[in-house]
């Protein structure tokens, strides 16, 4: 099996239980939207934390090794880049929220408190 294939499985598997069960019992579809994305926020952030801490391992045992330190630098560079694929997310999420006529969206939940 392609790696291709078995990563759109479990991405499938991963997330499809979030879109059947992130809506409760007397909401509607945008607080389910904010709820799935919340959990895909944490989902982020936790994925760049892991990204950086491993970089960070690869820099420190890389012991001049060219190929660690390079690997350590593009591991850095996903890092940031699924930081900024969740800011856009995010960003998207909250426009589309303002379009729809959401008074509370989760973005402006999240930062301002």
């Amino acid at each position: 099996m392609k790696k291709g294939k078995i990563i759109t499985i479990l991405f499938t598997l991963l997330f499809s239980p979030l879109f059947v069960f992130g809506i409760e019992s007397g909401q509607d579809v945008i607080d389910m939207i904010e709820n799935v994305t919340g959990f895909v926020w944490i989902l982020f952030t936790i994925a760049a934390t892991l990204s950086f801490l491993y970089a960070g391992f690869l820099y420190l045992t890389a012991q001049g090794d060219a190929t660690k330190i390079a690997t350590a630098g593009k591991a850095v560079m996903y890092g940031l880049a699924g930081i900024a694929v969740a800011i856009i997310g995010l960003g998207i999420v909250s426009i589309m929220g303002s379009l729809m006529g959401v008074e509370e969206s989760f973005l402006r939940a999240i930062f301002l408190g």
